[in-house]
């Protein structure tokens, strides 16, 4: 009784005092002990359990809850895509182009040199065995003197087995009139004249030894839109399966100068594509570009 009577007068006060001095220790043991410690001295050992659980719950309901673990799922992302690596070498009847010399003989016997050699491969189009096509819309030009501009990447390949290809020689109407364009359609490449709106499609400039066996200058620019040269061409059936594959192609110069049409420096060996002459050659050239064109493999 006595000790409870101590309680109830002990100064409310002063025990909250006493708790609140004693929040800092976050751990419940060190708390119980300080608190028994006073207890004690104020004769209150009856209610010391009391008073610890009491401290204890609220320090332990003080503690953060634990956060929900939430799954996380990742979607899977199905690739239906692949790319196609083109290549094309150039040659003249199987030997590879050489520049500056006179190496070169075509099917009439003229004895020539190349010193340019460039040409346009535009709008790459794919044909699956379901004749579906598929253009890739490029505009590629081809340097043979430099083998790194021989090739050129398609990607977005739909998956799919393909069975032919299509191309052009040249730039479709759509760009061939203005030379405000970027990439190798841009005119610091040298494939645009300067004197009037449009592409060339094929350049090749060097020399011929003449009849008359003179060194005699070559130049033929083929252009203008009636010069744009569709190219068809089967190929081995290859399949796109979020791969990639490369596909080959040859180009024989003396080819374009043959077959169907026998081309001879003699007779022109300058050709702009703008005088009525070049009417007919422009017709010869268009027609023989798609003999040029050889497919070699894909791997």
């Amino acid at each position: 009784k006595g000790c409870f009577y101590n309680f109830y007068h002990f100064e409310v006060p002063q025990y909250i005092s006493i708790l609140i001095s004693f929040s800092k220790y976050k751990n419940p043991y060190l708390y119980g002990r300080k608190l028994l410690f006073v207890m004690n001295k104020i004769k209150l050992l009856p209610v010391v359990c009391l008073l610890t659980l009491s401290a204890s719950f609220s320090l332990f309901s003080c503690r953060k809850k634990d956060k929900a673990v939430v799954a996380v799922v990742t979607p899977v992302v199905v690739n239906n895509f692949g790319k196609l690596t083109v290549k094309v070498s150039n040659e003249v009847d199987g030997r590879p182009v050489t520049f500056g010399t006179f190496a070169f003989t075509n099917a009439v016997g003229n004895n020539y040199k190349i010193d340019v050699l460039k040409y346009y491969i535009s709008n790459f189009t794919l044909i699956k065995d379901d004749s579906t096509l598929k253009n890739l819309g490029n505009y590629k030009l081809i340097d043979a003197s430099n083998t790194s501009t021989c090739q050129f990447t398609l990607d977005s390949i739909a998956n799919g087995t393909y069975k032919a290809i299509r191309f052009y020689i040249g730039v479709d109407s759509s760009h061939n009139h203005t030379g405000q364009q970027l990439g190798d359609l841009d005119p610091i490449n040298g494939m645009i004249w300067g004197w009037k709106t449009g592409y060339m499609f094929f350049k090749h400039e060097g020399q011929f030894i003449s009849d008359g066996g003179m060194a005699t200058g070559l130049l033929y620019h083929f252009g203008t839109d009636d010069a744009l040269s569709t190219i068809d061409m089967p190929i081995s059936a290859f399949e796109i399966k979020t791969n990639e594959k490369t596909l080959y192609l040859k180009f024989n110069l003396n080819a374009l100068y043959i077959n169907p049409n026998p081309i001879n420096f003699n007779k022109n060996n300058i050709r702009q594509s703008t005088s009525f002459v070049d009417i007919m050659w422009i017709q010869q050239l268009r027609a023989n570009f798609q003999n040029a064109f050889t497919f070699d493999k894909v791997e």
